[in-house]
């Protein structure tokens, strides 16, 4: 009678315990995208650094624009199929509010380029970009699987190495290589960990 009732009990236990695990991380994110996403930004520095694309900061800030929305666009189309259409999920909006983790670091990121753009700080926002790329990966330190944290240290390390050795930035290749990486190796670890 009572192995019984202690039986029931870690069953229980055990339950709750998949049932916590499994709202603690944040499942939103499609390995997929993230590994497209890698390698548009990849596909982008190349062509930026190719004869077709002129060697000039204006032609840069637009090719990057381009590459970031894209994959942004990628990314984010991913997590909106997740949510509608994932019979788990029900389109409960809170199952969301992971998401909106990053939004803090982007903002300080747009604040930031707009204000080394104005002041033609150019070569410096590779730099600032894989920082906070970094912070943006590091708080989803709860939420997404380790390796998505040792990726975000990667691109902060990265970024600090492009801010003091001045990579210029009309030499896109080096960030596309990193971002190309990092994000595979996010990718990779998503799928390791699917639910």
């Amino acid at each position: 009678m009572i192995a019984d009732n202690v039986h029931d009990a870690l069953a229980q236990i055990k339950q709750l315990q998949g049932f916590i695990l499994g709202k603690k991380y944040f499942s939103g994110y499609s390995w997929q995208t993230k590994i497209i996403g890698g390698c548009i930004v990849l596909l982008g520095a190349l062509i930026m650094a190719s004869s077709y694309c002129p060697k000039t900061i204006q032609a840069h800030l637009i090719g990057w624009t381009v590459i970031i929305f894209t994959a942004m666009l990628i990314n984010y189309a991913g997590l909106f199929y997740w949510f509608f259409f994932n019979k788990t999920i029900k389109r409960q909006w809170v199952r969301l509010l992971p998401a909106i983790d990053m939004l803090p670091e982007v903002t300080v990121g747009i604040i930031f380029s707009a204000a080394m753009i104005q002041h033609q700080q150019y070569d410096m926002l590779m730099g600032v970009w894989l920082c906070i790329y970094g912070l943006v990966h590091v708080s989803y330190r709860q939420t997404l699987p380790k390796g998505n944290y040792i990726v975000g240290i990667y691109y902060i390390i990265c970024g600090a190495l492009f801010l003091f050795l001045n990579v210029r930035f009309i030499n896109s290749v080096p960030l596309g290589i990193i971002i190309c990486t990092g994000e595979t190796t996010c990718g990779l670890t998503l799928y390791k960990n699917r639910r």
